[in-house]
């Protein structure tokens, strides 16, 4: 919420806010890595599973949702929408399925 007020302000009031406010914006970023870190592993134990059940690694890995949600629950983050739309999430080939409640992974 605080990144969407700050976006919204002249150039250089934004760029005075950001600096006034790293440390709660870095926070967030840092929570994203820490889930990415989090989701990376779900998705190792996962491919090691489907290639000593199947023999082979398939094109796409699917994690429940919830696999992910009690592991962030467990680290007090109870809000992954922020995640979910993130850079990190997208450029490692992440997509959600909210439909599924499924996490994606292509390779």
């Amino acid at each position: 919420m605080l990144e969407s007020f700050i976006d919204t302000q002249k150039f250089s009031v934004m760029r005075s806010m950001r600096k006034t406010f790293a440390r709660y914006l870095a926070f967030r970023r840092d929570n994203n890595e820490l889930l990415l870190f989090i989701l990376k592993q779900l998705v190792s134990e996962q491919v090691a599973y489907q290639r000593n059940r199947y023999g082979a690694q398939q094109d796409t890995i699917e994690i429940p949702e919830k696999d992910l949600v009690d592991k962030a629950r467990q680290i007090s983050i109870h809000n992954l929408s922020v995640f979910y739309d993130s850079d990190a999430f997208r450029s490692n080939k992440f997509s959600h399925d909210t439909k599924k409640k499924l996490i994606l992974q292509q390779f």
